[in-house]
């Protein structure tokens, strides 16, 4: 008999993974290794099917949340005209 896997997503970081269906509702976020109980199940089914729709969410989670961010910038610059961004210190020096 095949395990069943569930996509579920983590409340700390945020991450979509799979997870092995069990009587238990914990489970525990295989990135930051946070205990916690499942609040929603966005998938269910085998383990290639899971991890697919795992790295869809992902990557639509992370495209909306540097929308959100470039639009929040962009929001600051229209309110703000004195409103700059200021230069990362250290990247591209060498350091």
């Amino acid at each position: 008999m095949p395990q069943v896997l569930r996509v579920v997503c983590c409340f700390q970081c945020r991450q979509f993974q799979s997870d092995i269906v069990k009587k238990s509702t914990k489970w525990t976020c295989n990135r930051c290794n946070t205990k916690q109980t499942l609040r929603k199940e966005y998938g269910r089914g085998s383990g290639l099917e899971c991890r697919l729709l795992a790295q869809q969410l992902s990557a639509k989670s992370c495209e909306t949340e540097g929308l959100l961010d470039q639009t929040l910038i962009e929001r600051l610059l229209l309110e703000d005209d004195d409103f700059e961004i200021p230069p990362d210190e250290g990247v591209g020096t060498g350091r």
